[in-house]
């Protein structure tokens, strides 16, 4: 179970906390605001802006990689055609072929080795098989 189904809850509870209205006396033309009607607000809107930031990071995160696989000494690598990047792969490479151009569904793992960061792909799933590498 992945954490999807607890943001979802943590997103209505949130919404239901911050479009609850309180119910409060009004005399004549005016309304009585409380401390804890502003501090209700106040804890809604950085709720909001809480959920907003984690949303917009868990888009912005790469989900899927493209490019051409090949065999490094290290084992499979593949080049980003987006960004250039190049990545060892590790996780399910059962089916990942070298020579081929490939999607590849997963996420980026950084690693220290030896006091260098090496840039690796976890791969969950093969998206695509686009064939062969085409120069």
């Amino acid at each position: 179970m992945g954490l999807k189904p607890f943001w979802r809850g943590i997103l209505a509870c949130v919404l239901c906390v911050a479009l609850a209205k309180p119910a409060s006396a009004q005399t004549g033309s005016g309304k009585i605001v409380s401390n804890s009607t502003i501090a209700g607000a106040i804890a809604g809107a950085v709720a909001g802006v809480v959920v907003l930031v984690f949303v917009v990071y868990e888009v912005s995160k790469k989900k899927a990689v493209t490019g051409c696989v090949a065999a490094g000494e290290h084992g499979l690598t593949v080049t980003d055609e987006a960004d250039n990047q190049s990545y060892s792969l590790s996780g399910n490479t059962a089916d990942v072929k070298a020579g081929d151009r490939m999607k590849l569904r997963g996420h980026k793992v950084s690693k220290k080795d030896a006091g260098t960061k090496t840039a690796s792909w976890e791969v969950q799933k093969v998206d695509r098989d686009f064939g062969a590498c085409h120069p």
